[in-house]
């Protein structure tokens, strides 16, 4: 196919990076924590150097003091706009190792031999080791923040005489305590963020799949919908329809398989399902009728909703059909159209459960985009059926016009040279004959002008378009009286041109014309009765002629293919939504009858005609499924609108 899919639909597929996110937002929120302890631990310092100084063991307003609580409030200001901007996140960690360092450095310089607040610097700087990413960071933040203390030791004599006092291994021992206990919560954090980055790498393919599964289906269903869209070919539609739910199927399962699969339409002569297309079915099946109103099917049509299956070897309607014997699930999904049911999609597989609610979303929208395709199929053909009818219309009319042409003014032409060479020729030799050769001459030029008039009063009677059918039917019994002597009486009972509207007017005129010319060339018929009437709610036309006749069952067996003029007015009469009906024996004569519904009309039958406002009533189409009415419904209505218009 030419044709590109969208992929800027309001879809978010980059689920990975979504993910991404939600971990980059875990390590956040961690940050925020750790970063909430360093601050407590901050004024725990602070708060614990106030209770020294009020027991007159330390001076919290020193310098040293005062610069390392700025330090390590800048420090922990620095994280909370890191954290805050999300600028340079990834440096959190060095910069909280650097910081430590020097703060831890700086409050043991500070603190003045108080062992207290010694180990609570060293204790507060150890914490801190929580808000590297690693264990291995961790780690390294914890023998750095134990190395600075150990310095601090080195070269404090204070505090080397509580060392020296209390036996060296006590405060290390109780430090290295406290460090290994903060790389056991880290390993322990590790541990769970790695378990839980896992689980979300885990969800981020499994929603990625998801999400690509979901757009596959969109891709198909796009490319189905085109394609149904696009053709406006019936057989390629119902393909279509009967691909999908194959590859609804794949998208759904991941996996492909064939199913069994039919298309049923109801015709209008029995208001029954009959298979239209289909998929492993038998001959048999195919040619199998049901009625659609018991089982899956009737539930489907009555609940206007796909419905699903699991044994259709004991549906009511199903179990006839050879296709669905091995089948172990089953779904049967309505074609409708506003409140009418066309028919039905019924795919079949061998599979237990093959079919789930997402199928069932998937084949109505398949359904409904079915039953649109099919009607603008059958429209489309009936649109190429009409165009082809009207060419062949404007051909016969062609045709009849030149037999017409050549076997009346033609001839009368001819004759009319072939006379008059002869009477300048007869000039010379025997004048005094001139003049009755000029008698004959005058004679076929005048029978030559009254066929043209006949002529162009059957191709545009003027006077229908004035004056109505019954005014035109006498002014044609007369012109053929007078062209050919066929004498033809012509009765309307009562008001029924009146009753006629405009179309079906000009379509009886036409049929009156043509039996005329037949009763006149082949049944040699003398006399025509020509009879229009009302009977109940509908006209009734009766031509009927006192000529030779013809035999009914040779025309029947020859299906007419010898009498063009026939079938033009059976086709004429049902353009007007009418029957034809012709009664003949060999010696006795010929009937036809038309019988026409009437319809309500607004005009009278004496209003003027135009050719622009004469509808073209559209012929029944070969295709006799409710689909196929209700699309020449819509031609007709936008005929009529177009007239309107």
């Amino acid at each position: 196919m030419n044709h590109q899919f969208d992929s800027a639909d309001p879809i978010d597929f980059n689920a990975a990076s979504s993910l991404g996110a939600v971990s980059r937002n875990t390590a956040a929120v961690r940050y925020w924590i750790l970063l909430g302890v360093r601050w407590m631990g901050l004024l725990l310092i602070l708060c614990l150097a106030l209770v020294l100084q009020s027991q007159g063991a330390f001076t919290a307003g020193q310098i040293p003091f005062i610069t390392a609580a700025l330090v390590g409030a800048g420090f922990n200001a620095l994280l909370v706009v890191m954290l805050s901007t999300r600028a340079m996140i990834g440096s959190v960690p060095l910069i909280a190792f650097f910081g430590d360092l020097l703060t831890v450095g700086l409050f043991a310089g500070a603190s003045a031999g108080e062992p207290l607040l010694f180990a609570a610097v060293v204790c507060v700087g150890i914490t801190g080791a929580l808000l590297q990413t690693s264990l291995m960071g961790t780690t390294i933040h914890v023998i750095g923040v134990l190395a600075v203390a150990l310095t601090v030791l080195t070269y404090d004599a204070r505090l080397a005489g509580l060392f020296v006092a209390t036996g060296v291994s006590l405060p290390l021992l109780l430090f290295s305590a406290y460090g290994a206990g903060a790389i056991v919560v880290a390993f322990l954090v590790e541990g769970r963020a790695s378990a839980l980055n896992q689980e979300m790498d885990d969800i981020g393919r499994q929603r990625t799949q998801q999400i690509h599964s979901m757009r596959e289906r969109i891709r198909a269903m796009y490319d189905l919908s085109y394609t149904m869209g696009s053709t406006l070919k019936f057989e390629k539609v119902l393909e279509t329809a009967l691909e999908a739910g194959r590859i609804g199927l794949q998208l759904v399962t991941g996996r492909d398989t064939d199913l069994t699969a039919g298309v049923f339409l109801f015709h209008v002569e029995d208001n029954a399902l009959h298979v239209v297309s289909s998929r492993r079915f038998t001959r048999g099946d195919t040619l199998r009728i049901i009625d659609g109103k018991e089982g899956i099917v009737g539930e489907a049509l009555r609940e206007a909703v796909p419905v699903f299956g699991t044994n259709p070897k004991d549906d009511p309607e199903l179990q006839f059909f050879i296709a669905f014997q091995n089948c172990r699930s089953i779904v049967c999904v309505p074609l409708r159209a506003g409140y009418d049911n066309f028919g039905v999609l019924i795919y079949g597989s061998d599979r237990p459960n093959a079919f789930n609610q997402e199928h069932s979303e998937l084949l109505t929208a398949i359904g409904v985009q079915a039953t649109i395709a099919l009607q603008n199929a059958v429209l489309y053909q009936s649109l190429i059926e009409e165009k082809q009818r009207i060419i062949n219309i404007e051909d016969d009319a062609r045709r009849k016009l030149a037999s017409d042409l050549h076997d009346g003014p033609t001839q009368n032409v001819a004759a009319l040279a072939m006379r008059l060479n002869y009477s300048i020729k007869l000039l010379e030799k025997r004048p005094e004959g001139v003049k009755d050769e000029l008698i004959k001459l005058e004679d076929i030029a005048r029978r030559t002008s009254v066929e043209i008039r006949q002529l162009l009063f059957t191709w545009r009677p003027l006077v229908l378009e004035a004056q109505g059918l019954g005014a035109a039917l006498k002014q044609l019994a007369d012109k053929m009286e007078e062209t050919h002597g066929q004498r033809v009486n012509v009765r309307l009972i009562g008001e029924i041109e009146y009753l006629l509207d405009r179309s079906q007017q000009v379509t009886l005129f036409h049929i009156v014309e043509e039996a005329l010319n037949n009763a006149r060339k082949h049944a040699n018929a003398s006399q025509v009765n020509v009879t229009l009437s009302k009977q109940d709610d509908v006209a009734l036309l009766q031509v009927a002629d006192n000529g030779r006749g013809f035999d009914m069952d040779a025309v029947k067996s020859n299906n007419g293919r010898n009498n063009l003029g026939m079938i033009n007015m059976r086709e004429r009469a049902e353009l007007i939504e009418g029957s034809f009906t012709i009664d003949s024996k060999p010696g006795i004569g010929t009937t036809l009858s038309v019988i026409v519904p009437l319809k309500q009309t607004e005009g009278a039958s004496n209003s003027k005609l135009t050719t622009a406002e004469m509808p073209a009533p559209r012929r029944p189409r070969k295709s006799t499924t409710k689909l196929a009415m209700a699309a020449i419904a819509r031609l007709d209505k936008m005929s009529a609108r177009d007239t309107k218009q």
